[in-house]
């Protein structure tokens, strides 16, 4: 996602990322928690 955002970002579409950062990362986070969990 990285190398659209910076380099085709013209095409970007806001809702796409708007959904990504609702739906995507949260539920990433909650995965890696227990991940970082277990480093400490």
């Amino acid at each position: 996602m990285r190398d659209k955002l910076v380099h085709d970002y013209r095409q970007v579409d806001i809702d796409i990322i708007w959904e990504v950062t609702q739906t995507d990362i949260p539920d990433l986070i909650e995965k890696i928690k227990p991940l970082l969990a277990e480093k400490s």
